[in-house]
């Protein structure tokens, strides 16, 4: 017969399990959220869950940077069919606010539709730009193979370079 001590164990160590993997679905959905658009300190959520894993060991710093890689294609995805779907009627519609008439407009779906791959794979590698490259590549009919061949090696370099 199991003890009080024993199932407060088992439940202590069920709960534990279950924060861990909260947090590991966090860092996720924030990293995915930053690449969708929405100003919110990705990679500094990612930096403190490597800290943490690698300092209390708790968390396994393959899935810290597992988490990080499925959010950033996830929200990449989500900002390229955001922009597919109403990119293109909202760059016409507000993009003089930004000086952006047809013809820059064409030449952005030139710009894509020719060198897309690269465009997409530079702006993963520049903050502000990162934000934004998913939306502009669905607003400017970017191929949606080369969207994610994009993506995948970016996500390969860094992962690459992140795990030496």
């Amino acid at each position: 017969m199991a003890t009080l001590k024993t199932i407060g164990i088992v439940v202590g160590d069920q709960l534990y399990i279950a924060h861990l993997c909260l947090r590991r679905l966090a860092d996720w959905w924030e990293i995915a959220l930053e690449s969708v658009g929405i100003p919110i300190p990705g990679e500094t959520v990612l930096l403190a869950a490597a800290v943490y894993a690698g300092t209390t060991h708790d968390l396994n710093i393959v899935s810290v940077i597992a988490a990080g890689i499925v959010g950033a294609i996830v929200g990449n995805l989500v900002a390229f069919s955001i922009g597919r779907v109403c990119g293109y009627r909202l760059l016409r519609r507000y993009g003089g606010y930004l000086h952006l008439n047809d013809s820059r407009i064409k030449i952005g779906q030139y710009l894509f539709l020719r060198h897309g791959g690269k465009v997409v794979l530079i702006a993963r590698f520049v903050p502000v730009l990162r934000s934004v490259a998913g939306l502009l590549a669905g607003a400017n009919c970017m191929p949606w193979s080369s969207f994610m061949i994009a993506n995948v090696c970016y996500c390969w370099f860094s992962a690459d370079w992140i795990m030496g």
